[in-house]
């Protein structure tokens, strides 16, 4: 009867000893902060803004984050555990990035055309893309610019 007794004292020892580390690291792994929070914070220390993004969250779990930094729309969209997966920044006519229309301007025939505006795109472990959208009388061409170099992607005739 002893014997019985102690067996089943120590296999309640070992249940209440299991069920609360397992509880203690379920606690643990809900503790830091949420992919929500996990964007906000790599949004606000990647473009130092006091701006409070707009945030929106799809159906799958994606979520995008939008705010406006310096006259110029930014985007950045990360996965459902919080990891950036772009930011996208729209650069209008009036604050284009100044060493990429140099390096257009300097390597590619822009006669007759003029910059209409250009995007910037960041992904991790990238290095940054810029699309540069021109203008001509009778077309329009979009260019890639990365890494110092210059690619047309595009090139669209006017009817």
């Amino acid at each position: 009867m002893k014997s019985k007794m102690l067996s089943l004292v120590a296999g309640l020892i070992f249940t209440a000893a299991s069920a609360s580390t397992y509880a203690q690291s379920n606690v643990e792994k809900s503790t830091g902060p949420s992919a929500t929070e996990k964007a906000v914070n790599y949004f606000d220390g990647t473009f130092g803004t006091t701006v409070l993004p707009t945030v929106v969250t799809t159906d799958k779990g994606i979520i995008i984050l939008s705010a406006e930094i310096a006259n110029r729309p930014v985007t950045s969209v990360f996965t459902k555990k919080g990891n950036l997966v772009y930011s996208l920044t729209r650069y209008p006519a009036a604050s284009l990035a100044k060493d990429v229309i140099e390096l257009v301007e300097k390597n590619y025939d822009t006669r007759g055309f003029y910059i209409t505006h250009m995007e910037k795109v960041d992904q991790p472990g990238s290095s940054a893309v810029y699309l540069v959208h021109l203008k001509g009388a009778d077309s329009f061409k979009t260019l890639r610019v990365s890494n110092d170099e210059i690619e047309e992607v595009e090139n669209l005739q006017s009817a």
